[in-house]
């Protein structure tokens, strides 16, 4: 069994009641800090540029981006919302959270806007 499928078979049996309440407050920091990263990147050049790129977020959906009326594929939504969470960075400087733990997060932005 390789390492990526035991690392997959612990997420898959993992849930909700074995959570510490300590994880469960640090990802409610995590998810705030990339919503305010990614609404304040929507005002950035940066996801706008890549939705003039033609193919980009131009397909319907039922994933919205961020600050916009626009609702495309989960793919595009995901990738403009991602980039918009990453346009001013913020979440590199947040030392109490030891790192960069939102930029997982930024990922999944198209999946939580469906």
């Amino acid at each position: 069994m390789t390492l990526a499928h035991q690392i997959a078979e612990r997420i898959h049996a993992l849930r909700y009641e074995d959570l510490s309440t300590t994880a469960l407050e640090w990802t409610n920091h995590a998810f705030i800090d990339t919503i305010g990263c990614t609404l304040a990147g929507m005002a950035e050049d940066t996801p706008h540029i890549l939705m003039a790129v033609p193919g980009i977020a131009n397909g319907p959906g039922p994933a919205t981006i961020w600050a916009s009326d626009r609702t495309t594929s989960v793919l595009d939504a995901t990738l403009v919302n991602g980039t918009a969470s990453h346009a001013l960075d913020y979440d590199d400087v947040a030392g109490v959270m030891g790192g960069h733990p939102s930029a997982m997060l930024g990922q999944w932005h198209g999946i939580t806007c469906a």
